[in-house]
């Protein structure tokens, strides 16, 4: 389509002034050996991205458009304030494809350059720094033609065929065979001429112009495909009769389509998100039913566009992204209401946007950064595009009387996988909190302490289990309240009192939550308590564990003589200190067994009277993590859980026990 004048001028300043700001942190790309034929310039390759909370599309005009969530300046817009409906990228009427993720946005522009914007904390930006920009930056000298962005690390095309990589490489997602970061481009391998990348949360699939594909990176539940759950640092075949069309990479499930319209997905299979049953697959597995032209994943679902121009879309259905009316956990396949006449789709972490044959765009799914472009500010999910309100999201949680589940882990604080965060290479919190609301449903408990939440996590997890949980303090008090939080399914219990409990940690002092319930059934009332103590073995950390140690036993005899029962829990940051102190200072038991017995020491000849000294036999495998428990409250079984589901939530285990009252 040729330019308008105006237009040309435009891009001409636009290419001008970048080079002259941005040559000297974008190293120029060398050609590989031999080159693959080029793209056609100024067509687009790809007009619609859904990311994690953002979406972008390039109009017919050429121009970039993008909304959502702009915590990072993802939207290229120049500020960091989120936008409920479209707004144009800086720089023109220049854009022929574009790309964004849950933190950073990567476009191409009409002449084949290619600009990033967003988040660069591991230098996902590709200019040779770890300064985010919120516009756009040119990337290198070189051409491009296909480029795909993930959370920490971004992969592009060529026009000559060479795959580049570049950001975050933790798990060897960048496909240079080790797992060193880098902040500007890094050519996979030169012998192979690629046409395609996709990059996931942290692993990538790339095809090759004689129908492979190829997979790397962090494969935990399978998702590079190649037959088993090892790290890859280097592009590895992925196999499957006849050859591949299109790839679409994932968090931890990818989908791929064969040159005869066959879908395959591999991965993790937690929500049906492989459209087939069984709880994951480490190589290809057939999709039924239908033949596609392209599939979609999302963080639990995926979507597929078949021949007729209809979307169908399969996995988790919790905020209607199966874009079907409803909003319930749902692994079947449910055609998308509304057009039938799809010509692309795209899924981000939790919504879908896809536009119809006649051009328009329609979004939908999960809404809370406005990503679905409704306009006036409206944050309202939607199971059908721009159409039907979604539901709360709905779990079915068993019934307990007597006999009961509590659980305690440390949800890793998002703030630890914010850019600048000690764990950049985690997930961010927004997604492991969808996690972690999966796996406490999956626990059945009725009591669940978390620990270093924060605020975004907390309302995330009321978003998702506030049709049976009830939270404390949850959101209701300052950020300072709510790095420690009981949650407690109102049909077993209710609360009757809250306190804060302060607590000498990391130098200065931090409230923990001090809640009694009273059992529906039987009436019985019972104290939880949700600690987390300091971290790190220095001398200073150790003497603030024992004076906090002290101040909780302290509280605990003073509830046991009410006659309420009390459950401990929390991440003690100590194993044998801790178990010794509490179970030898109260009547508390460990739910892992071990005693603390007062044994008589011999008389000597200064002192007649005999003494007594603390015995202290610890369980076998302790953690940091505890769950002590009164008398009164039997212990009939308890787990300490690391599943790979576990510790993509968090770097702590989960510890359940099951109880009962007697």
């Amino acid at each position: 389509m040729p330019l308008s004048p105006v237009r040309i001028v435009a891009a001409l300043a636009l290419v001008i002034a970048s080079c002259l700001a941005g040559a000297a942190t974008s190293p120029a790309l060398s050609a590989p050996a031999s080159a693959a034929p080029a793209a056609e310039p100024g067509v687009p390759v790809a007009n619609l991205s859904s990311g994690g909370q953002t979406s972008c599309e390039v109009r017919p005009d050429a121009t970039a458009w993008c909304w959502g969530d702009n915590k990072y300046g993802q939207l290229g817009l120049g500020t960091n304030q989120d936008r409920s409906v479209p707004a144009q990228v800086l720089g023109g009427a220049v854009w022929s494809s574009i790309d964004t993720s849950g933190s950073t946005t990567c476009g191409i522009q009409l002449d084949s350059s290619l600009w990033c914007w967003g988040a660069n904390h591991r230098g996902q930006l590709g200019i040779g720094t770890n300064a985010a920009s919120w516009h756009p930056v040119r990337v290198g000298l070189g051409a491009w033609q296909r480029v795909s962005t993930g959370w920490t690390n971004t992969c592009g095309v060529t026009t000559d065929g060479g795959l580049w990589c570049w950001g975050s490489n933790h798990f060897g997602q960048l496909g240079h065979g080790n797992t060193t970061d880098q902040r500007a481009p890094v050519q996979v391998g030169s012998s192979r001429r690629w046409v395609d990348v996709s990059v996931g949360g942290q692993h990538a699939c790339g095809l090759v112009n004689d129908g492979r594909l190829l997979c790397w990176g962090r494969n935990n539940f399978g998702q590079v495909g190649v037959g088993d759950t090892k790290t890859r640092t280097k592009p590895r075949d992925v196999a499957v009769q006849g050859a591949w069309k299109s790839v679409s990479s994932g968090w931890r499930s990818t989908c791929a389509t064969d040159t005869s319209g066959r879908g395959w997905c591999w991965g993790d299979n937690s929500s049906g998100q492989l459209g087939v049953g069984g709880s994951g697959a480490t190589v290809p597995t057939h999709v039924p039913g239908n033949t596609w032209q392209t599939i979609t994943v999302g963080d639990t679902f995926a979507c597929g566009l078949d021949p007729a121009g209809a979307t169908i879309c399969w996995g988790s259905n919790r905020y209607g992204q199966l874009g079907d009316g409803q909003a319930i956990l749902d692994a079947r396949a449910r055609r998308t209401a509304g057009p039938a006449n799809w010509t692309a789709i795209d899924a981000g972490w939790y919504h879908v946007c896809g536009r119809t044959a006649d051009g328009t765009r329609l979004c939908w799914g999960n809404n809370e950064q406005a990503q679905l472009a409704l306009g006036g500010g409206d944050r309202t999910d939607r199971s059908t595009p721009n159409g039907a309100p979604s539901a709360s999201p709905r779990f079915a949680l068993r019934k307990q009387g007597r006999k009961f589940s509590v659980t305690t882990f440390n949800i890793l604080g998002s703030q630890h996988t914010e850019p600048g965060g000690g764990v950049p290479y985690w997930a961010p919190g927004r997604l492991r909190s969808e996690w972690a609301a999966d796996v406490i449903a999956d626990t059945g408990s009725s009591i669940v302490a978390i620990q270093e939440s924060q605020r975004d996590q907390v309302v995330a997890l009321q978003k998702i289990l506030g049709q049976h949980y009830d939270f404390w303090p949850g959101t209701s008090l300052s950020a300072r309240h709510g790095w420690q939080t009981v949650m407690w399914d109102r049909r077993v219990w209710t609360r009757e009192k809250a306190q804060n409990l302060e607590l000498p940690v990391l130098g200065t002092t931090r409230p923990h939550p001090v809640i009694r319930l009273k059992h529906r059934k039987t009436g019985r009332k019972t104290w939880v308590i949700n600690i987390h103590n300091s971290s790190k073995q220095t001398k200073e950390r150790i003497r603030e564990r024992a004076k906090a140690l002290k101040k909780i036993n302290r509280v605990v005899r003073k509830k046991r003589k009410t006659g309420a029962q009390v459950l401990l829990l929390g991440d003690f940051n100590d194993r044998k200190r801790a178990f010794c102190s509490v179970v030898g200072d109260t009547d508390l038991e460990s739910v892992f067994g071990g005693s603390v017995t007062k044994k008589a020491t011999k008389a000597t000849k200064n002192k007649k009277n005999k003494k007594k000294k603390n015995v202290c036999r610890t369980p076998r495998g302790m953690g940091i993590d505890w769950i002590f428990h009164s008398p009164g409250l039997k212990n009939r079984s308890a787990t300490r859980t690391r599943t790979p589901w576990v510790t993509s939530v968090a770097d702590h285990p989960v510890v359940t026990a099951r109880m009962k009252i007697r």
